[in-house]
C-alpha cells in the first residue's frame, strides 16, 4: 500500500510539528507549508492525498486558498480539511464549507478527532 501525502498549512510552527507527528505516527507522509501561497505550490505541484489547512494565514486566508484549490481542475478532487481556533462560529463553518473544504474542525482538536477526520476522507471507499 502506498504511503499517503497529507499537506498541512499552518503559519505557526507548533501546530505544524504536532499534527505532523499525529500524522506520521498515523502512517502518513507529511508535508508542511506556513503560508496559503506556499501551499498552492505545493499542492499543485506534488498533489497530496488530502490538506489540513489553517483557516488564519499571514498572506490569504484559508477560505482562499480552499477557493482555489477546488477552482483548479489539477488539485481539485484533493479533500481539504479546515482547521481553526479563530473562527468559531457557524457562519465561519458555513463559509469554510461553502469554499469547498469537506470538513471544518474548530479547535482545540485531539488525536483521535483529527486521524477520524483524515481516515473518512482519504482511507474510506468512496
Amino acid at each position: 500500500m502506498e504511503r499517503r501525502q497529507i499537506l498541512i498549512v499552518d503559519d505557526y510552527p507548533g501546530a505544524r510539528y504536532l499534527r505532523s507527528r499525529i500524522l506520521s505516527e498515523g502512517g502518513y507522509e507529511v508535508l508542511e507549508a506556513g503560508t496559503g501561497t506556499e501551499a498552492l505550490v505545493i499542492a499543485r505541484a506534488l498533489k497530496p492525498s488530502l490538506i489540513l489547512l489553517d483557516v488564519n494565514l499571514p498572506d490569504i486566508s484559508g477560505y482562499e486558498v480552499c477557493e482555489q484549490l477546488k477552482h483548479d481542475p489539477t488539485t481539485a478532487a484533493i479533500p481539504v480539511i479546515q482547521i481553526t481556533g479563530a473562527w468559531l462560529t457557524e457562519e465561519d463553518r458555513r463559509r469554510g464549507l461553502g469554499s469547498g473544504a469537506d470538513a471544518y474542525l474548530v479547535e482545540p482538536v485531539d488525536d483521535v478527532t483529527l486521524l477520524r477526520n483524515v481516515v473518512m476522507l482519504i482511507e474510506s471507499p468512496t
